[in-house]
């Protein structure tokens, strides 16, 4: 090595040495210099790429990392830096091609096929994922996280029997790992014999995190229930997320608070814009929003709507929160902020955010037709929906409140952003369902042709009339087998990814009634009267 390299190649060490320190700035003097000196150098180029990424600049990051592809198409984490980045931004698509791109070697090595593998995961191709982790795996990675990510995988994409042997092998590679008994409770039913009830009930005794232990919580009420342990599967979920409050940031009443502000939000900002006026409903540039509380029906909607030959499904996807951020530059928590909303409605221009909606979601259904955008709290954004997309249609489920605040406390979701924290409280859950029940009827009455309310009961008692009423309001015409929602082979992607692999089917009606008892005792009184007051129109 000749005196220059070797100084070069201390600098080079020197500048590493200040981003583990986090000392960006200094790290980068030190980079900028060795890229005037070596404009090539690969690994240069990636070091500035990821000082911009801690400092928070992904798009002087993406530009470092474009320059660096002209010159070098063969370090393939350059194209897994870029995809990350292209995440960060919302550029799904994008993102998704340049993983495909790190990856298309005959022979990439496990650790670029991982990376791929959460790439893929984060934009919704949950089978190039399953695939990239197998393919990860037959190339040596054999880790207990590589097969519970790949268990979550094949999970949604409607592969359960797989999954269970994925979740199976990190059990048994690490008899600890909390996920993936939690993963094992959602797909399989537990039986007296066949469980994990009793290794779950001495973890959760030694996991103090309660981050970590939630999930323990959840996995084991969830098998606690699948044998009629009712009072104890109660007592379970309580005890785990009253720990979990305590340490979370955000308050689970801020949820209601938020809902019931957004109904106020939209009333005024509508108060003079009711009629839409002439849409073509039939078009590739109508989406249709299927929405609702989760656990209410929205998965069995979505399959009905993408059964048929004319719509396929983008998922739950995040992209119309990411672009309002975006037009109102403006990174608030969760999917949609009221008070932020109120003060910069005036300035957002609905027709680019429509616009920008629309190019983002191009990469999941290639404009092949319309599009089902289905993540249930964007219900929360049917207002934006309302003004930015005018020939959207936004199908609505309701279900018993009583079955919605049970199934929605049952469910185990990610609490560091507040979009679910409501779920840690059991009367939060409630003053949420009563929030969102409000803002659902007020669209209801003053959206008809744009806004459907959809009773759960209703489907699953008469699902064809049900399929027929969804499609004649979305403008489709009726297709045979679109209530054969277990013959969907498309991704699922969702937390009933188990349930809509059969029939639609009764068995879930009621659900509350296990929990009655306890439900009851832990509410308000005046709450529990105004969830019951708002059964009346379910069946």
């Amino acid at each position: 090595m000749n005196q220059r390299q070797s100084a070069f190649d201390l600098h080079l060490e020197k500048a590493n040495t200040f981003l583990s320190s986090k000392q960006f700035r200094e790290a980068e003097k030190i980079v900028l210099t060795l890229v005037a000196e070596q404009p090539k150098n690969v690994d240069v180029a990636i070091l500035l790429s990821i000082i911009s990424e801690r400092r928070g600049m992904i798009y002087q990051q993406i530009s470092s990392l474009e320059k660096v592809r002209e010159f070098s198409d063969t370090r393939k984490e350059v194209f897994i830096h870029l995809a990350f980045a292209y995440l960060k931004i919302g550029n799904f698509g994008q993102a998704g091609i340049d993983a495909s791109n790190a990856i298309e070697d005959i022979h990439p090595p496990p650790d670029i096929l991982q990376a791929a593998a959460k790439i893929f995961h984060a934009v919704g191709a949950y089978q190039k994922c399953a695939d990239a982790l197998e393919l990860a795996i037959t190339r040596g990675a054999i880790t207990d996280a590589i097969f519970y990510e790949l268990g979550m995988a094949l999970t949604l994409i409607g592969s359960i029997t797989m999954a269970q042997k994925a979740y199976e092998k990190c059990l048994s590679l690490n008899p600890s790992h909390n996920l993936a008994y939690a993963g094992i409770s959602k797909i399989r039913k537990a039986t007296p014999e066949v469980n994990h009830i009793s290794i779950m009930t001495q973890l959760i005794k030694l996991q103090r995190n309660p981050w970590k232990a939630i999930n323990l919580h959840h996995g084991l009420a969830k098998e606690l229930d699948d044998i009629s342990q009712y009072q104890l599967a109660f007592s379970t979920l309580k005890n785990g997320k009253k720990k979990l409050a305590t340490s979370c940031p955000h308050s689970p009443f801020k949820c209601a608070d938020n809902i019931n502000h957004l109904l106020e939000v939209y009333k005024h900002q509508f108060a003079e814009l009711k009629d839409v006026g002439n849409v073509d409903f039939n078009t590739e540039k109508a989406p249709i929003f299927v929405v609702g509380m989760p656990r209410t029906g929205t998965t069995i909607v979505e399959r009905i709507l993408s059964n048929h030959s004319h719509v396929s499904s983008i998922g739950e996807s995040l992209q119309l929160s990411m672009q309002l951020k975006k037009e109102l530059d403006h990174e608030f928590s969760g999917l949609v902020d009221a008070s932020v909303l109120q003060q910069l409605w005036s300035t957002i221009d609905f027709k680019k955010l429509g616009t920008n909606y629309l190019s983002s979601t191009e990469y999941l259904h290639k404009n092949e037709g319309r599009f089902v955008d289905k993540l249930p709290l964007n219900i929360q954004l049917a207002g934006i929906v309302l003004r930015a997309i005018p020939a959207a249609k936004i199908v609505c489920l309701v279900r018993d409140p009583l079955d919605t605040l049970i199934g929605n406390y049952r469910q185990v979701f990610e609490y560091s952003s507040p979009n679910y924290t409501y779920t840690l409280n059991i009367e939060a859950c409630a003053q949420f369902i009563i929030g969102f029940r409000r803002l659902v009827d007020w669209l209801d009455n003053t959206f008809p042709e744009r806004f459907s309310k959809i009773a759960y009961e209703k489907i699953v008692n008469n699902p064809e009339m049900s399929a027929r009423n969804i499609l004649q309001f979305c403008a489709l015409e009726w297709e045979e087998g679109c209530i054969d929602i277990h013959k969907n082979t498309a991704s699922i992607g969702t937390a009933s990814a188990a349930q809509v692999k059969e029939p639609i089917h009764q068995r879930s009606k009621g659900k509350a009634l296990h929990y009655k008892e306890w439900i009851e005792t832990a509410l308000k009184p005046e709450t529990l009267s105004t969830l019951k007051s708002l059964a009346h129109d379910n069946n």
